[in-house]
């Protein structure tokens, strides 16, 4: 069964409208993240913080009982360099990162998430729903219709003589 038309305009619009203040708030985190280290974790060394324009998520692989988790935020001070993806023989490039550790009784990994990076996915639909409102709008103000992009010149009905879409009478506003 075909979708109706406008579901995957309706879909795209739902996503940028939900991306971009997730964008926004991440680049807030990364300007933070320079200022200040702040997360949640537990005292097996489990959690996601955010520092120095990454987001590190930690993972251990003890068995013990589960413990409390707590929230911390934590100025940085120029000497600082408590989350560097790098130590414990870790592998890092462009701000991605993995590094594992152990202990005597358990270990884990870390993951590292550059906030570039999840800027620019968070960015991809507001951008590509911005580039086509453009083509839109400029296939509109030269006198073309909005959806198929045929020349509407000398148009007078309103509608599009190839695919039927309602297009605005184009008079000449140049």
């Amino acid at each position: 069964m075909p979708r109706p038309p406008g579901i995957r305009r309706s879909i795209f619009n739902t996503l940028t409208v939900v991306s971009l203040p997730l964008m926004v708030g991440v680049v807030g985190l990364w300007v933070d993240g320079y200022w200040h280290h702040m997360g949640i974790e537990n005292q097996e060394g489990e959690g996601v913080l955010s520092c120095q324009g990454v987001v590190i998520i930690g993972v251990s692989d003890s068995n013990g009982m589960p413990s409390s988790w707590f929230w911390f935020r934590t100025p940085i001070t120029h000497s600082d360099n408590s989350f560097n993806i790098t130590d414990s023989y870790g592998i890092s490039f462009l701000g991605f990162g993995h590094s594992i550790w152990r202990f005597t009784s358990s270990g884990g990994f870390i993951l590292s998430i550059p906030y570039w990076f999840l800027t620019l996915i968070f960015a991809v639909p507001p951008g590509a729903w911005f580039i086509k409102w453009r083509k839109r709008r400029k296939l509109a103000m030269v006198g073309s219709c909005p959806s198929c992009g045929y020349d509407l010149t000398g148009n007078e009905s309103g509608v599009c003589p190839e695919c039927g879409a309602k297009a605005a009478k184009t008079s000449s506003q140049f």
